[in-house]
């Protein structure tokens, strides 16, 4: 979440400057409120959260029918659209929203597995590449070995082409004891940047 959002909910109060200003932020819908324009069109009101805090996200008619399944969905949300700086409290208005997960998916341009000598063995470096070899894709993975001697960067090469779906990562992580995988994503904005590990 914190590497596809260009801000969290807080910072987005914080925000100096005027005018308007586009964001990206991931979230919870947490309540929603739909409500009917004076030209008859379906609209919402709907606070979103992040472990930061919660911010109302006005939803045009347009918006709302193009993404409103969504919007009634329990999974974290990607949305992007503006906010504008001169208001009090500040609101988002979206013009795009997409579920995290698909984002994730779509954006992840490298994975790093960031592993310690000490805590590998035989067996779990075997289940470690059964498990990455039954999630093939297309997304490049990198291994980063921490030993007392210093650290070590490798490609993992053309054989252990990633799909870098959540699940893989979580049963990385379990199989390996601690938050190892990471993943380098594009975050999408006119900017095109990406955030690393």
């Amino acid at each position: 979440m914190e590497q596809i959002s260009t801000t969290s909910m807080a910072n987005i109060q914080q925000m100096k400057g005027n005018g308007k200003r586009d964001v990206v932020i991931t979230g919870i819908v947490s309540t929603k409120k739909n409500i009917m324009t004076k030209k008859g069109d379906r609209m919402a009101f709907a606070t979103v959260e992040d472990l930061t805090g919660k911010i109302e996200c006005i939803v045009f008619p347009k918006v709302f029918a193009e993404y409103e399944a969504l919007l009634d969905s329990d999974e974290p949300l990607v949305i992007s659209g503006h906010v504008n700086l001169e208001e009090e409290p500040r609101k988002v208005f979206p013009n795009k929203i997409h579920k995290l997960q698909d984002q994730t998916e779509e954006r992840v341009n490298k994975v790093f597995f960031n592993l310690k000598m000490d805590q590998l063995t035989d067996r779990s470096l075997d289940k470690f590449k059964e498990l990455l070899l039954s999630y093939r894709g297309t997304i490049p993975a990198h291994l980063t070995i921490e030993s007392h001697d210093g650290l070590v960067e490798m490609p993992l090469g053309n054989d252990f082409l990633i799909n870098p779906t959540p699940q893989m990562a979580a049963r990385v992580n379990e199989l390996l004891n601690g938050n190892v995988v990471k993943f380098q994503v594009s975050r999408g904005m006119e900017r095109n940047e990406s955030n690393g590990f």
